[in-house]
């Protein structure tokens, strides 16, 4: 028969009761696996930074879905996002320079040397489907003074395995630091 107990009989319990209700690295969020996912529509921001460059903000407000199994991700209040930078870069190995908003639109179907305007081809962009490359990176921290920890890892330092045959950990020990995996969209292709 079970025993009623109250709070303070619970505090007095001997030491090999575990005290821990969770364990460390455990996250209430979904990890999502690193690879493709599909998403179909999304929402883009136009932000401009305090150095006057102009960014935006694309939200993945219809979720990712694994084309293997259907599953949807980051649906929701808090839908997963990426940003996108506007000022120009060159690609090793490539002649030219080119920006993330041009390659994002090239992904979705969208010659960037073809438009007229940026947010109308950006407007354009939000209702083709395209695929969504997501990666890993540690978690990061706040600190007392308001700024962030670095993200210092990459999808394949969570690998422990090899590339042909990946194993991915959630978590790793660098420089004695030990650090949990947290995903994070980076990229994106056409659909195929």
């Amino acid at each position: 028969m079970d025993e009623n107990l109250t709070l303070d009989d619970v505090r007095n319990l001997p030491d090999d009761i575990p005290a821990a209700i969770e364990s460390e690295d455990y996250s209430p969020f979904d990890l999502i696996p690193i690879g493709y996912y599909l998403s179909n529509s999304r929402e883009i921001h136009p932000r401009k930074s305090a150095k006057g460059n102009l960014y935006y903000e694309v939200k993945f407000t219809s979720g990712l879905e694994n084309p293997e199994t259907g599953r949807i991700f980051g649906r929701g209040k808090y839908p997963e996002r990426l940003f996108l930078f506007s000022n120009l870069r060159t690609r090793e190995g490539k002649p030219g320079q080119t920006s993330d908003v041009a390659e994002y639109l090239r992904s979705c179907g969208i010659d960037p040397k073809g438009i007229s305007s940026v947010a109308d081809a950006l407007q354009e962009s939000c209702a083709k489907p395209v695929m969504v490359f997501v990666s890993w990176t540690n978690e990061t921290e706040k600190l007392p003074d308001g700024t962030w920890t670095k993200e210092v890892l990459r999808g394949k330092d969570f690998n422990m395995g090899t590339v042909a045959d990946p194993q991915y950990v959630t978590s790793v020990e660098k420089d004695g630091v030990t650090y949990h995996a947290k995903h994070k969209p980076v990229g994106f292709r056409r659909v195929a």
